[in-house]
């Protein structure tokens, strides 16, 4: 089952792989803002919220959620009144799924 949060950054990394070097930015409920960049080959990301840092845990949770494994450590840091952890990785290479039928077996 796919979590609001899944879907989400699902989207967002959709987005910004459509339109590089461009921001694309989601609000979350709890005030956690969520941005993403590509810039080249890499991911840019981050989690921020004005006058607190994110918390670890927030962190992990939102790592868990990505549509793949990543494995970056966050960088913290502030501007102006903001609080960010961020990272960057590598662009994940997207599934071919040409000749794949809907009910998972192979076409030929």
């Amino acid at each position: 089952m796919t979590t609001k949060l899944q879907l989400i950054l699902s989207q967002m990394i959709d987005q910004a792989e459509a339109n590089p070097g461009s921001k694309v930015s989601r609000i979350l409920s709890n005030r956690l803002q969520l941005d993403l960049i590509q810039v080249g080959e890499e991911i840019r990301f981050q989690i921020h919220r004005s006058g607190v840092y994110p918390s670890a845990d927030e962190w992990r949770i939102v790592m868990r959620a990505m549509p793949y494994p990543v494995g970056a450590k966050p960088k913290p840091f502030s501007h102006e009144g903001r609080y960010y952890l961020g990272a960057t990785w590598p662009v994940q290479p997207k599934m071919n799924l040409e000749g794949v039928a809907t009910n998972g077996q192979l076409r030929s």
